[in-house]
This record gives structure tokens, C-alpha cells and sequence, in this order.
């Protein structure tokens, strides 16, 4: 399986610590939101929809947060960009854990609006240290590690919550995810192709639209071509996907009475997901994530078949193999069409779509558990992502053969 273009990747000191330090930023933050709507239930006595309130508000920061910071990095560079975050992280989360609910609601809002930007950080990184023909292998990397952090992070959150209790566990995800912003501070990835020795910045593999007047808002967004729209569609579609399929996984093993086996096959799916991951991040030519993101939804749908744990476990990990492939596919996609001095901003925007992709995900298939059975939620996702793509190859088709010298090439 082309393991050379992993060591070689691996050869690089900066992306191996790079990769090692988003790591130890995912840890707690894998943890947060499970630990969060617990404190809420459990500690607050709260109800589930108020947890749900507490979870929207973080999103909501998160989505209009996650571009600005973005073009903070772009701007002022990552030192700058990154302290606020650091004492914002150290102070908020703690504070989280004591405060009365009232009072949590606009706190998670403003935490969202200044978590961390590992996500930003660690992907603009790549495209810089990165050499192209490596990028690819560098991203399928990356994604690995966080389906290696989503293994691990949400169960030994909840587990050490319920022995020490959320208040305690929130005040060390403030800490861990502070230190790790200050390992990032003392680390000082580049985000600048000038900043490494040898390397000058890449001209995007698409045009840009014509600039519009000096600070005209065209001009902001000049780097959101049809083609980055389309990445950014995909990224959401497969938030969306990945969302619902771990309501859905829950839902039916609840429904069967075999929540025991939660932990036996969200392992799988993650696994499915890494094996993907490699396979991917060795390959020589690129996927359209939007093909990708198809056959997200396409082996996702059947896991609606699945009438024991077994076959449900088998099922998620095919559905899990395109899972870190879309993921690379849409971070090594926008690296590609954009202008470095813009490209945290893009990857901003990203996270962003991640983001929303999440917050329609959730309630979508919330709301067909409850209307209908655990294996229609199944349909949903998959399907909900399958037509994304579809859309997208669609209008890209028609947009090819209409304008053969377009700049839309996914």
C-alpha cells in the first residue's frame, strides 16, 4: 500500500511536529461537546433540548468565528492570530464548568468565536511545508490522526466525567487545549511559503475572478471561485453524512437494546476510515471530492440493512473508507485554488462548512429518528450527501460544457 510516501512526509521534522501538536489540540476538543451537553444534563439538570440550545450557540461561534480568525493568520500571521486564543481557552472552559446556565449560553458563544484555529493553523501549514507532490499524502496524514483522536478522545472524556464529574473535565480541557495553543506559539509553524527556506509561494491551479475595487467586498472574497463554492458544498455534505450516521449508529443500537457495542463499531467505522485514509494519501492523482463525498453517501445508505451488531459493525467500515479520502480531497482542493495569502481565510470558511454541515446534519436526522426508525436516518445521511454530490457533478458538467476554458475543475 505506498507506505514510502508516508515516511517520506515523515522525514520532515516541522510536519511531524505540525501533526503531533494538532493531535494534542484534538484531544480535549474531541471531548468538549460530549462533556458540555453532560454538564448541562447532568450537573445543570437540564434538559436535552437545553443542551442542544448550549451546543448552538458554541456552533454558531464557531461558524462566524472560524473565517476571521482565518484571515487574522492571513494577516498578521500565527503568533498574533493565536495568543487571544490561548488565555480565551484557559479562562472560558474553566469558567464553563461553575457558571449557571443562563450565564453558559453567551460563554460558548464567545469561546467559539475565539477557539483555537488548529484546523486553519495545521492545513495552511501543510500547503506551505508541504511539497506539492506530497501534499495529498501530507492532508491523508493529517485526517488519519484525527480519526486515530476521535478513536479515543469522546470516550475517555465521558468516562473521566463520570468518575470526577463535568466540572473538573471541562476545567482540564481549558488547560490541555490552552497548552497545546501554547506548544503551537513556541513551534511557530510556517503559514508563509517565505518562511521556508527554498519554497516560494504556487499560483493556484484556478483562476481567480478579475479583482474588484480596492477593499470592495468582491475583492475580499475574489478567492471564491464556483470551484472553492463546490469544495465548500462538499465539505458540509460530508459533515453531514458523518453527523447523522453517528446519530443513527446510536439510535439503532439503543432501539435494539445494544448500546454496549456503541464503542465496537464507531471503532470500525474510524478504522474503515483510516485504511481509507492510507489508501488515499498514497495515490499519485487526485479524487473529485465531490465523487468522494458520492460514494460517502452511497456506502452509508446501506448500513440501513444491518439487523445485528455484527452486520452493523461491518457495514460502517466500508461506509467509514471514503470518510478521511473526502476530507483530504477538500483540504488538498481549496490549498490548490487559492492564493496563500488568502488561503487561511478560505480554510476558515472550511471549518465553517463543516460546521454548518454539522448543524443541519443533527436536527435533520434528529428529527427522522423521531418521526420514522434508526435505519430511515441511515437513508438520510447517505442520501442527503449522495445528492450534494450529484448536484455538484452536475453543475460542474454544465458548467465545462458551457465554458471549456472555465476555471471549475474539481
Amino acid at each position: 500500500m505506498g507506505l514510502r510516501a508516508y515516511r517520506e512526509v515523515l522525514r520532515e521534522p516541522q510536519l511531524r511536529r505540525l501533526i503531533a501538536v494538532a493531535m494534542v489540540a484534538r484531544i480535549p476538543n474531541s471531548a468538549a461537546a460530549l462533556v458540555l451537553t453532560l454538564h448541562v444534563v447532568q450537573t445543570l439538570h437540564r434538559s436535552y433540548a437545553e443542551a442542544g440550545i448550549v451546543a448552538t450557540a458554541a456552533t454558531v461561534g464557531m461558524a462566524l468565528g472560524s473565517p476571521w480568525r482565518g484571515r487574522l493568520v492571513d494577516r498578521v500571521g500565527l503568533r498574533r492570530a493565536v495568543w487571544p486564543s490561548v488565555v480565551a481557552e484557559l479562562v472560558l472552559w474553566p469558567l464553563a464548568g461553575v457558571v449557571p446556565f443562563g450565564v453558559l449560553i453567551p460563554l460558548v458563544f464567545v469561546g467559539g468565536l475565539l477557539a483555537l484555529p488548529t484546523f486553519t493553523v495545521v492545513r495552511k501549514s501543510i500547503s506551505v511545508l508541504a511539497p506539492e507532490g506530497q501534499q495529498r499524502t501530507a492532508y491523508a496524514l493529517d485526517s488519519i490522526a484525527t480519526e486515530l483522536v476521535f478513536m479515543v478522545g469522546p470516550a475517555v472524556g465521558v468516562a473521566v466525567a463520570a468518575h470526577v464529574g463535568t466540572t473538573a473535565v471541562l476545567a482540564t480541557i481549558g488547560v490541555a487545549v490552552s497548552g497545546a495553543g501554547v506548544l503551537l506559539l513556541v513551534f511557530d509553524p510556517p503559514t508563509r511559503a517565505e518562511q521556508v527556506v527554498g519554497r516560494t509561494p504556487s499560483p493556484p491551479a484556478a483562476p481567480l475572478t478579475p479583482a474588484a475595487p480596492a477593499n470592495g467586498p468582491t475583492r475580499r472574497l475574489a478567492w471564491l471561485t464556483p470551484s472553492v463554492a463546490a469544495v465548500l458544498a462538499a465539505s458540509a455534505g460530508a459533515t453531514i453524512v458523518l453527523v447523522g450516521t453517528d446519530l443513527a449508529i446510536l439510535a439503532r443500537l439503543r432501539t435494539d437494546g445494544q448500546v454496549g457495542a456503541l464503542g465496537v463499531v464507531y471503532f470500525a467505522w474510524c478504522l474503515g476510515s483510516v485504511v481509507g485514509g492510507l489508501a488515499y494519501g498514497s495515490r499519485h492523482r487526485p479524487t473529485s471530492s465531490m465523487l468522494l463525498l458520492l460514494a460517502l453517501g452511497a456506502l452509508t445508505v446501506p448500513m440501513a440493512l444491518a439487523h445485528s451488531v455484527v452486520g452493523l459493525t461491518l457495514l460502517a467500515f466500508l461506509a467509514g473508507l471514503p470518510c478521511a479520502p473526502v476530507m483530504t480531497a477538500t483540504a488538498e482542493e481549496v490549498a490548490r485554488m487559492v492564493p496563500e495569502e488568502r488561503r487561511g481565510e478560505a480554510m476558515g470558511w472550511q471549518g465553517t462548512a463543516f460546521t454548518v454541515g454539522s448543524a443541519v446534519g443533527s436536527p435533520l436526522v434528529g428529527l427522522v429518528i423521531d418521526a420514522a426508525a434508526p435505519w430511515v436516518a441511515f437513508v438520510t445521511a447517505g442520501g442527503a450527501g449522495a445528492l450534494i454530490a450529484v448536484v455538484g457533478l452536475a453543475v460542474r458538467r454544465a458548467r465545462r460544457d458551457a465554458d471549456p476554458q472555465g476555471e471549475l475543475r474539481l
